[in-house]
């Protein structure tokens, strides 16, 4: 009944003029990189309008190979078909005859011609397109879908059959796949940090104190490109003095070629500079780009003024653009961003008198210096190192003891210990980890107090800090439950992480997955190193949340069936002492056959 040999049942009379119309819904699938991958599929409905008597049909279209792909089981003859919806049982689809940039589908009714055919407009068929190629920087690719007509050199034509068996060739409307690159969503900022640096807590005479914030650079995407940053910083010169800048490791981490860093101080002032440098020849040749976020620089100043109490001062830390620049890529262009985030300067007027101050051995202001602050967190079995340092009138009291009590839950501990010639006495303890339901019983927040007697006077103070994973993996997510297993042209298998840490102070972290199928063989691995942390006391105790996406290709010899994969947060890769920061995280997703 139709002109395919599969379909070649009865003689077919060719008919040269066109009646009716065969299109695609949706006939433009354009797609974009900020939303669109490798891997990604698209659906077309392959439609008729105005046909009269249609009793079979066959669709022959053509498209880009290197950039398309469709298999036998991407074309679908749905229910609502308009033979299947009005001819139930009595419809025939040979098989779908595949072949890269070209595919050939039809179907027939199988009773009498003249009692069975259809008149009107409906659906034909589905088809689901793969997308196997991505554009390169600032391109695009693109290809027609095409319905193959009379004038086409193949020899198998678009086309349906009448109920007097004559063959027509329907108009037809092609359609358009593009696939372009687009500037990510995501725009990087710099932000200083802490968010708030407080000098002279507890009445501390400070001046003569140094102290250190860092620009922090945030939000980078790799397809950004990214070569080089720049800001200019103003900060209050009556009260602090600027000492030195050390360029941040995130630049660093990803010139292979080393990097150029600059300071140029003016008055209050700081220009900062940093350029990944390229190869011998002047090419930028990474095969891996910048992306997340990291340490631009570290800067240094000097406590420049501080009066007795009640006097106390603050000053930004205003961070802005150099030229209205933040960022460069590779193409020596301008890369948008979102605003950059200020600092704040803090600093209180010294005390005279008895005080007491205990602390962690974390630096200021990580560490709970100041009267009745909390310190970072702590993880499991980590020592802990408790200063107590007792001034009076800003000078050291030596000699003296000093008790010491820490509470958590089931635990108590308590101590004590003299202080040195620097008025500081040490207590150390590590967090207990018992044998049985440990996190219950040991995650949460411990609390400090010291005192301290001098003259009959008696000063306390105290602190609090959080017990937990220093990193947390809360979940790794296939972004597919199935994943098609196709030999010529693997799929891409990715899987969302999500982790999150109490920690302020930013620490390194590698995320890794892993891969493996049903029988238990390996089937990739991918990682993501980065740092985690709020960077400000602002921050504490509060859970700081990040997702990554890890990805890796299916091997051509991953079996079949139900998979897992495996996640896990390392302080640095195992192979260089690298050690997890806590428990992995699995989940499962199926491997099928197209």
């Amino acid at each position: 009944m139709l002109a395919l040999s599969t379909l070649a049942i009865f003689a077919v009379t060719p008919v040269k003029a066109q009646q009716g119309r065969f299109y695609m819904d949706p006939d433009e699938n354009i797609f974009f990189t900020n939303t669109t991958s490798v891997g990604a599929t698209f659906k077309v409905k392959i439609m008729c309008e105005d046909v009269t008597e249609l009793f079979a049909w066959q669709v022959v279209l053509t498209f880009d190979a290197s950039l398309l792909s469709v298999a036998a089981a991407d074309i679908v003859i749905p229910a609502d078909n308009i033979l299947k919806a009005n001819f139930p049982g009595y419809t025939y689809e040979p098989p779908t005859q595949v072949a890269p940039g070209n595919v050939l589908f039809g179907q027939t009714l199988t009773g009498d011609p003249s009692q069975m055919n259809f008149t009107g407009s409906g659906k034909l068929a589905e088809v689901t397109f793969h997308i196997i190629k991505a554009p390169e920087r600032k391109q695009s690719l693109s290809c027609d879908i095409h319905f193959v007509v009379p004038s086409d050199p193949q020899a198998l034509k678009t086309l349906w059959v009448d109920a007097r068996e004559a063959a027509r060739f329907p108009e037809t409307d092609d359609g358009y796949y593009e696939f372009s690159w687009a500037p990510p969503v995501e725009k990087p900022w710099l932000e200083v940090s802490p968010k708030t640096v407080t000098m002279g807590l507890g009445g501390a005479q400070v001046v003569g104190k140094h102290f250190t914030i860092q620009i922090l650079i945030k939000n980078v995407v790799a397809d950004w490109m990214m070569i080089g940053a720049q800001a200019r910083l103003y900060y209050d010169k009556t009260l602090i003095t600027y000492i030195s800048a050390t360029e941040g490791t995130f630049f660093q981490t990803f010139a292979t070629h080393g990097t150029w860093f600059g300071v140029e101080k003016d008055d209050g002032i700081l220009n900062i500079g940093i350029l990944m440098l390229p190869n011998a020849t002047g090419y930028y040749d990474f095969t891996v780009w910048p992306s997340g976020e990291g340490v631009f620089c570290t800067l240094e100043f000097e406590v420049a003024k501080q009066e007795e109490f009640p006097w106390e001062a603050s000053a930004t830390f205003n961070l802005e653009p150099l030229f209205g620049v933040c960022f460069i890529d590779v193409d020596d262009e301008p890369i948008p961003h979102a605003p950059p985030v200020d600092g704040t300067y803090k600093i209180y007027g010294y005390v005279l008198g008895l005080q007491i101050d205990v602390y962690t051995q974390y630096p200021e202001p990580y560490g709970g210096q100041g009267a009745n602050m909390p310190s970072d967190m702590f993880g499991p079995q980590q020592e802990v190192i408790l200063y107590a340092k007792v001034l009076y009138n800003l000078d050291p009291v030596q000699a003296k003891l000093v008790s010491f009590e820490i509470r958590h839950g089931e635990f108590l501990i308590q101590g004590s210990n003299i202080t040195n010639s620097e008025g500081i006495a040490e207590y150390r303890f590590r967090i207990p980890w018992p044998c049985e339901n440990a996190p219950d019983r040991v995650f949460g927040i411990w609390n400090v107090t010291a005192n301290v007697e001098v003259a009959e006077q008696i000063k306390t103070d105290t602190l609090a800090f959080k017990v937990y994973w220093l990193v947390e993996i809360v979940s790794v997510t296939p972004k597919q439950t199935d994943y098609v297993k196709y030999k010529d042209q693997p799929p891409t298998l990715e899987f969302i992480v999500e982790y999150r840490t109490y920690r302020v102070q930013p620490i390194p972290v590698v995320i890794t997955v892993a891969g493996y199928d049903e029988l238990g063989f390996f089937i990739g691995s991918d990682k993501f190193s980065t740092t985690v942390g709020w960077g400000t006391m602002e921050g504490w105790c509060q859970f700081k949340n990040y997702t990554t996406t890890l990805s890796f290709p299916m091997p051509s010899n991953a079996a079949v069936g139900t998979a897992t994969v495996r996640a896990n947060a390392f302080n640095k890769l195992p192979w260089v002492g690298g050690v997890p920061y806590c428990p992995e995280k699995s989940a499962i997703f199926r491997i099928v056959r197209p």
